[in-house]
């Protein structure tokens, strides 16, 4: 378990902005690296989640598949399946997947984040 923002944010190699909340994160650490987790966010803080995602990348809505929904974890706080009008982000670094999936909470203007990360 990983509980400090900023390790959370080295491993998953995303931004994870001061004003998310309920952050949980896992990592294991096996052929490949793998850091997973979610947090909460005021839906205007995205853009800071999403400042490494390449130019040319774009987020999209969910269409049924992604790498976070595609791995069924064992804790009880992941749970993607129950995000409302989710979208998807994914692109590649050297080495590296990151999987973004987000859409909005039970809380009125804000988001809740889910990622699945690992090196390739």
């Amino acid at each position: 378990m990983v509980s400090d923002s900023a390790e959370a944010q080295r491993l998953a190699r995303i931004t994870i902005p001061a004003s998310a909340a309920g952050l949980q994160c896992r990592t294991e650490f096996g052929i490949d690296p793998l850091t997973y987790g979610r947090f909460d966010i005021p839906a205007a803080d995205l853009p800071a989640v999403l400042d490494r995602m390449p130019k040319d990348r774009k987020v999209v809505p969910y269409s049924g598949y992604s790498n976070v929904t595609s791995h069924r974890m064992s804790e009880p706080w992941w749970r993607p399946d129950r995000l409302q009008e989710p979208r998807v982000a994914e692109w590649s670094e050297p080495g590296f997947s990151v999987n973004l999936m987000f859409g909005k909470s039970e809380e009125s203007g804000v988001l809740t984040v889910y990622f699945f990360n690992f090196g390739l």
